[in-house]
């Protein structure tokens, strides 16, 4: 077959040309993306072929100028997206899932003769029958697909996509047939040839007429669309209005019933509701207000307001008046209402202004509600609060000369207590028979624990009074840690029980406090974890919580292995009196005081006390102190 020769066609213009109408028509495409988010998947799609057409026809462009591994075999696989995705974007646009494995196949089967006259030195035209036969056999899938879908949804764009598709898939298969009885000269460069031809008239075809084909198929499915939803939308009114007047219907029954409820309430309401003037004049009044005046309507609306009131009242309704007419509503105002009978009867008024009218024609709403009650409740909350405050006196009263009685009985009740120990300690020093030796030692025993039962009174009513003052003299803590230990060992060692100390305090500090009550804190404690502890070890831990320049926090912990505290009983252990219950009253006797006054002089000394505590597994107690440093 001979070339093709023409002055008019002019082979490398139309290739620039193809091209730019290309990557124009692909950057077209991805703006209408853009705007339609709807279609976007399928016009990205399109965008993507009329982009691999322009960059294959560049490509095809610069054939003789460049090397053939860019204009031959990249080009023809660039060619190959734009069957692809034009095939992918016309089933994204019809809701139809893409057969990519089908076209991806046939792309390769379109490269493989590509590569092969390339690599190989095979003739041209074995390319040119792969590409023509992919070519074909693609674009054939798409005319296939809009075949299926022009019977749900007819248009003229669609149908002659269809007929341009289906017309450019049989040119293809006649192109693979050509391919073969052309001559090899239809494939060089120079010429007018075979090649070009078919790549330059489908190309041309693909770019402007299956574009603009695509363009109204996807403004007919976007005005369908919208048509659907209009309809759609359309159909959802008359329901709605359907719906809405069945709703107002049964509105309109509800609001006559309740119209007729509220008229109800309003005249049977349990105070009075009245409307008045701007200037007092009575406009409506439920029955409730009439039947406390004992009037009728004839005589009470369209009267003064202050008619009905006694005379003291009238000034305060005149108040309350001119208070709505300010603010718009006053309220609880005190007024007393003249009965025909010539009784009075005690009310309070609130009112308020109508709401969206004018203060100079004002309709005001006004309650009346009966006061008698509330002012005998307020007459006997008075009684009882005088009467209260008088038994709170009486009561502190009490407690002061309970306080004054024990603090100025305490040298009285410790001296015959001192004088009982010392002379059995006297007695024990001399040469007595057991017997009376044993019961000597009971009276001092007693003794001391007397003692100390009142020491423990004393102190906690002296707390109670306010009367204990704490002193600020300089100790040493190591010390006075050592003293408590040394008076609770004797303690520990006859119940045989291992007493630590972890004292992690410097032996060189010197603070300034009160020491006596610090030791009296540390005792209880230590005396408490021994008595309650029946074997095991009591420990006692010290160590410097924080400190500042001149201020320094203490924590002990004492820690035993007694009998512990149930999570239950563990608040009431620091009420006084109190022990976690009676059986451990009964069996490890104490008064309840201890930690009571542990309590509250760590209270005093601004500290802080904490406890853990598990039933047969111990008690942990920590207490957290400030302390100046000397």
């Amino acid at each position: 077959m001979a070339p093709i020769n023409s002055r008019v066609l002019d082979p490398h213009t139309l290739l620039f040309s193809l091209a730019v109408v290309g990557f124009l028509m692909a950057v077209l495409f991805v703006s209408f993306a853009r705007a339609m988010p709807g279609q976007r998947a399928a016009l990205v799609a399109w965008s993507k072929a009329m982009g691999s057409l322009g960059a294959a026809f560049t490509l095809y462009f610069f054939r003789g100028q460049a090397p053939l591994l860019f204009t031959f075999v990249l080009a023809n696989a660039l060619v190959f997206g734009l069957p692809h995705w034009g095939h992918e974007a016309h089933a994204r646009l019809l809701g139809k899932d893409p057969r990519r494995g089908w076209t991806l196949g046939l792309w390769a089967f379109g490269m493989s003769g590509v590569l092969l006259s390339f690599h190989m030195g095979s003739p041209q035209p074995v390319a040119f029958f792969t590409i023509s036969l992919a070519f074909s056999a693609m674009l054939g899938m798409t005319a296939w697909l809009l075949l299926q879908s022009v019977r749900k949804r007819r248009s003229n764009a669609m149908l002659t996509a269809m007929v341009t598709y289906g017309l450019l898939s049989a040119a293809f298969a006649a192109r693979a047939v050509l391919g073969f009885v052309a001559g090899v000269e239809q494939f060089l460069a120079p010429t007018v040839s075979l090649a070009q031809l078919f790549a330059l008239v489908p190309g041309a075809v693909l770019a402007v007429v299956c574009s603009v084909c695509f363009l109204a198929m996807i403004h007919a499915h976007h005005m369908a669309e919208n048509i659907d939803t209009l309809t759609g939308q359309l159909y959802a009114q008359q329901d709605l209005v359907a719906q809405r007047s069945a709703e107002l219907s049964v509105a309109n029954a509800a609001l006559v019933r309740r119209a007729r409820i509220i008229a109800d309430l309003y005249d049977k309401a349990p105070c009075g509701y009245v409307s008045l003037a701007a200037d007092g004049a009575v406009l409506e009044a439920n029955r409730t207000l009439l039947d406390m005046l004992d009037l009728d309507r004839q005589g009470f609306v369209g009267h003064d307001f202050r008619m009905f009131l006694c005379e003291a009242s009238r000034q305060s309704f005149d108040d309350c008046l001119a208070a709505v007419m300010q603010k718009g509503r006053a309220t609880d105002r005190e007024l007393d209402l003249l009965l025909e009978d010539g009784s009075t009867a005690p009310m309070l008024l609130s009112m308020v202004a109508a709401p969206g009218v004018e203060a100079a024609t004002a309709s005001i709403r006004a309650t009346l509600v009966d006061n008698s009650e509330r002012k005998a409740r307020e007459l006997q909350t008075a009684q009882m609060q005088q009467e209260l405050r008088q038994r709170a006196e009486e009561a502190e009263a009490a407690t002061r000369a309970k306080s004054a009685f024990l603090a100025n009985m305490s040298h009285e009740i410790r001296t015959p207590l001192n004088a009982v120990i010392g002379l059995s300690q006297l007695l024990l020093m001399r040469d007595l028979d057991k017997d009376v030796r044993q019961f000597i030692g009971h009276i001092r025993d007693a003794g001391e624990q007397l003692l100390a039962l009142v020491d423990d009174v004393l102190d906690l009513s002296r707390i109670e009074a306010g009367k204990l003052e704490l002193q600020a003299v300089e100790f040493d803590p190591v010390q006075q840690l050592s003293t408590v230990l040394a008076m609770v060992r004797p303690q520990a060692d006859v119940k045989g029980l291992a007493l630590r100390a972890d004292i992690e305090i410097p032996t060189s500090m010197q603070l300034m406090g009160d020491p006596l009550r610090w030791r009296q804190i540390l005792l209880n404690l230590l005396s408490n974890a021994v008595k309650f502890t029946e074997a095991g070890s009591v420990a006692l831990r010290a160590r410097v919580q924080a400190q500042e320049a001149d201020e320094l926090w203490l924590a002990i912990e004492v820690v035993d292995t007694g009998i512990g505290i149930a999570p239950g009983q563990q608040q009431r252990i620091f009420e006084k009196f109190t022990q976690a219950d009676d059986s451990t009253t009964r069996r490890f006797g104490g008064t309840g005081l201890g930690l009571s006054i542990v309590r509250r002089l760590v209270q005093l000394m601004n500290g802080t006390l904490s406890m853990e505590s598990q039933p047969e597994q111990g008690t942990t107690f920590t207490v957290a102190l400030p302390f100046r440093k000397a």
